[in-house]
């Protein structure tokens, strides 16, 4: 039957839920023979649908979208409209899994692609994969097939001048097609003047295996003609014209008759500068029954990570060093040795002997080449952690950290596939917590070994290595629970879309739905569903600490996450749930910052509400004299702003006497310099002191915060100091609050310096004190405990400066607050 008529035939069959399998196939344009639909009817009889809707969840199961969609669209009223909906998502969410789990695939291939200089792929796979996920497959895998081609056509033109190289420049061009890097191969095997040491790891060829079993010392004695050695050893020995060579074998020679101060430098300076043309030796030292000395040898361009790189402890005895905090070596002085304990790496002498030898041409092999075998050698033997460090630093182009991770596995015993470097880069986004903790769980296992693609399809779906992983990235955010929240549903929205990017209308549904999740647990557990508003998560303030993670790029169309590979790797069941048990402990702390507000705020005596509500009313009393006083527009308009605002006060102060306090215990943003004029205005205008407000905040002053009691802490903090400096009748009454800005690495703060002209922390009359309180019918301030107690139900702190203030010569304190996003 032709495969018009069988779509007719399916697609008007009025029980083609029936058989799902016919009707997909009626609706292909290949495929469809006799010999397929026969066997699709077979396999609808052996395995019977029960009815429509699972009709369509079979087609979705087989990853035939379109025809999924095509059945739900035919059934029409047959199912009720929730089974509709329920399945129509669900067909939107087996699409968007079925581009996640090809994407990986379709990233390598590309990568190959790059290597060979081949077409990459147009993205046909990913606009297939919304009709069906095998036919996508099949897509890449013809992609695959045609790659594979294009790689035996490169590798057949390079080996064509293999003939007529020598035999070590041809086993470096074997090496790079084996690495798949076919420019670096074709310049090797092309280019007579090409370095490809300084190319990639398969450039650096690796010495022959020793395999002289007699002990060190009668080797050395070998080398410098002190006892008969193997008739086929002549060829082992350094050219006459390698100083540094030789230089080790007679130190080696001299540590090994008698081991002191001189023989131990000498052996030191050899081994320097056997690996580097410019090695430095600090401070040697006895250390048990050897010497230890601090070497610098290892600087290499290639290897900016490195943590050999810079100084690094070498001992030099029969016997291992202890392990230390840093990578400790050691060159042993004496076959009879135990084995080194952890982090101590043997820098074996039967190495350093492969290293000596002429190389292909009659010369002396060059300082780099030796560095970098010693290095291999080395960092095999130590865990990745004393090895190499990414986090905090510039890692530079996707090209340069390609290079640089590519050194990276070879030195750490990985043997990596071709692909692996891109496919980790993909996996990580080039993130560097990412990065490293990505390399140190793949580096746990028994080393030298391959890394293929394979090892790292394993590790996605390892819960073990993507927690860590998952663990290393949200450091940043580990004290934010907003930022949790709302990172976890930008990861989770991004993988249920397929992609990286979200928009704000996406974010809040993906909250929305965190707390129907949040809000089920609750119900489980038997207990009253508490109110959850969406509008306690400060959404503006989590991006920004999220982008300054550099986990985001929050912009005016959306977030952008670092990239799908990442999204994949970090989201999923356990991030979602994650970010509900955050989403929990942040509404809980915020019940408990309430509470503990309203628990501040009612316990304040009635005659300190009253003696700050007299200043402030006394304050409006005076502005509105001068008011009166003033004919001038703009003065009168000036003047009615600050009364309004001190009249703002005064409400606050009755509604705390009412017990009134609910509104006040809310987080809102607000001027933090206009309720700081408004403050230092009233006591000026009582005569208490001359106050005022410097603004350094380029007319940003906003904070989010409880901002009742953040007025409450200030007004306390200012009559603090005036009733010092009258204690202390101070010739001059002066109180200053310098408000400006302070970022730390992920969030933003307003800071206040509170300073006066009193006499300073625990230098005033305490008698004279009390006293200046009796008479103002007032008991103090509320504490620097009680202001700290307020401050940090607003996400902020009191800092007391232990030196006096620098302009007024008193006491010097420092608000923190949130600024606001």
């Amino acid at each position: 039957m032709p495969t018009n008529d069988l779509a007719a035939v399916v697609t008007d069959w009025p029980a083609a839920w029936q058989q799902p399998g016919l009707f997909a196939l009626g609706l292909t344009d290949v495929g469809a023979t006799a010999a397929a639909a026969a066997e699709a009817v077979l396999d609808g009889l052996l395995e019977p649908v029960a009815d429509a809707a699972e009709g369509v969840q079979r087609l979705i199961d087989a990853r035939e979208f379109r025809a999924a969609r095509a059945l739900l669209q035919r059934l029409g009223s047959a199912l009720a409209q929730e089974q509709r909906t329920e399945l129509d998502e669900r067909v939107t969410r087996a699409v968007t899994a079925a581009r996640t789990a090809l994407q990986p695939r379709a990233h390598q291939l590309a990568t190959q692609a790059g290597a060979l200089g081949s077409d990459t792929d147009p993205g046909y796979w990913s606009l297939l994969v919304q009709d069906s996920g095998r036919e996508a497959e099949q897509a890449l895998d013809e992609w695959r097939e045609r790659l594979d081609a294009d790689a035996a056509k490169r590798r057949s033109d390079i080996e064509k001048h293999v003939a007529g190289l020598h035999h070590e420049q041809a086993a470096i061009v074997q090496a790079c097609l084996d690495s798949g890097e076919y420019d670096v191969a074709e310049r090797v095997a092309t280019q007579s003047d090409f370095e490809p040491a300084w190319a990639v790891p398969a450039g650096v060829s690796r010495p022959d295996r020793w395999y002289y079993p007699q002990p060190d010392r009668t080797v050395v004695q070998w080398f410098l003609t002190k006892a008969p050695a193997p008739a086929d050893f002549g060829r082992h020995r350094p050219t006459d014209s390698d100083e540094p060579a030789w230089a080790l074998l007679n130190a080696l020679h001299g540590a090994h008759d008698g081991l002191d101060n001189t023989t131990a430098r000498a052996l030191a300076d050899a081994f320097g500068h056997l690996v580097q043309d410019a090695a430095a030796l600090l401070r040697l030292r006895p250390d048990g029954d050897g010497f230890t000395v601090e070497v610098s040898c290892f600087a290499d361009s290639r290897l900016p990570r490195l943590k050999l790189s810079g100084p690094t402890t070498l001992h030099i005895g029969p016997q291992p060093p202890a392990p230390g905090a840093e990578p400790r070596l050691w060159l042993p002085t004496s076959d009879a040795r135990s084995g080194p304990p952890a982090g101590v790496a043997v820098i074996e002498p039967h190495l350093l002997f492969s290293l000596l030898e002429p190389n292909g041409e009659g010369h002396a092999p060059s300082t780099s080449w030796r560095r970098m075998n010693v290095l291999r050698h080395l960092c095999a033997q130590l865990p990745f952690d004393r090895v190499v460090s990414l986090t905090d630093q510039d890692l530079g182009d996707e090209a340069a950290l390609r290079t640089t991770l590519l050194w990276l596995f070879d030195l750490l015993g990985l043997q990596a596939a071709p692909e692996v470097a891109d496919m980790v880069l993909y996996y990580t986004a080039a993130v560097p917590s990412a990065l490293e903790a990505m390399l140190r769980e793949l580096s746990r296992a028994p080393r030298p070994r391959p890394l293929t693609h394979q090892d790292l399809s394993d590790f996605r779906d390892d819960p073990e290595a993507t927690r860590a992983v998952r663990t290393a990235v949200l450091a940043p955010l580990k004290d934010d629970l907003s930022a949790q929240v709302v990172h976890g549903a930008l990861l989770g929205r991004a993988a249920g879309t397929g992609t990286d990017r979200v928009d704000r209308e996406e974010l809040c549904a993906e909250l929305e739905a965190l707390t129907m999740l949040l809000m089920e647990e609750y119900e489980r557990e038997g207990g009253r569903t508490p109110n959850l508003p969406l509008e306690r998560i400060d959404v503006d303030s989590a991006l920004e600490r999220i982008e300054n993670a550099f986990l985001a790029e929050v912009g005016d169309d959306g977030v952008l996450l670092p990239g799908p590979g990442l999204v994949s790797l970090l989201s999923g069941d356990e991030t979602t749930a994650n970010a509900v048990r955050a989403l929990r402990r942040l509404h809980e702390s915020l019940d408990k910052a309430e509470e503990l507000a309203r628990l501040l705020l009612m316990k304040r005596t009635k005659r300190q509400n009253e003696h700050v509500k007299a200043g402030f009313q006394y304050a409006v009393q005076q502005l509105g004299a001068r008011m009166e006083a003033v004919g001038d527009p703009v003065q009168r308009s000036g003047l009615r702003r600050q009364i309004s605002a001190l009249e703002e006060l005064v409400d606050d102060c009755e509604a705390i006497e009412n017990n009134n306090v609910e509104y006040a215990v809310r987080t809102t943003t607000f001027d933090f310099v206009g309720l700081a004029r408004s403050i230092a205005q009233t006591h000026t205008l009582a005569g208490q002191a001359e106050a005022e407000v410097v603004d350094r905040t380029g007319g940003d002053g906003q904070v989010t915060a409880r901002r009742l009691l953040v007025q409450l802490t200030l007004n306390d903090l200012v009559i603090n100091a005036t009733q010092a400096m009258e204690a202390a009748k101070s010739p001059r009454k002066a109180v200053r609050v310098t408000v400006g800005h302070r970022d730390t690495v992920t969030e933003r703060f307003l800071i206040a310096d509170i300073e006066d002209s009193g006499p300073g922390f625990g230098k005033a009359d305490r008698t004279a004190l009390d006293g200046v309180r009796k008479a103002s019918g007032m008991p103090g301030g509320e504490g620097l405990r009680l202001a700290q107690e307020n401050l940090e139900a607003c996400r902020g702190k009191l800092e007391r400066l232990a030196q006096p203030s620098a302009a007024l010569g008193g006491a010097h304190l420092r608000i923190w607050l949130p600024r606001d996003s």
